[in-house]
């Protein structure tokens, strides 16, 4: 553990909510929605992601992401996708453990160097770990 990871404290109530390291080998969720077109978030939106995108660590089911996601109750057409920390790493993607009050499971997508400039190479990369994951659950 790094000095500054041992000055962390929890906040009171809330210990799960010191970051933690993300092995590459672990699962990760993007919530969406096959109403919307796309329908997951390839890109972070201007002026509210603040350069990110938000993830969900572990292979939820979608009852339990509808649960973690504050303020979400399920409707028709909600949509989960997976994919590893090490296949979005392996696209230039920095994956971090950032959990948030009522939603420790929280992560962070950002851009390795330019976290602003999430264009159509990038934002294609985003979406190919998606798919390679799925292409390897099916096999």
């Amino acid at each position: 553990m790094s000095p500054a990871e041992e000055d962390v404290v929890p906040a009171p109530g809330f210990p799960d909510l010191i970051p933690r390291d993300l092995d590459d080998v672990e699962v990760v969720a993007q919530f969406g929605s096959l109403r919307s077109n796309p329908p997951f978030t390839p890109t972070p939106r201007s002026g509210r992601d603040y350069g990110r995108l938000s993830l969900i660590v572990g292979q939820v089911s979608l009852e339990l992401a509808c649960e973690l996601v504050p303020g979400r109750e399920p409707i028709a057409g909600d949509a989960l996708r997976f994919t590893t920390v090490g296949f979005l790493r392996e696209r230039g993607f920095i994956v971090e453990h950032t959990p948030e009050r009522g939603f420790p499971q929280h992560a962070s997508v950002t851009l390795l160097g330019e976290p602003d400039r999430w264009h159509a190479d990038v934002k294609q990369r985003f979406q190919d770990a998606f798919a390679v994951y799925a292409e390897r659950s099916e096999s």
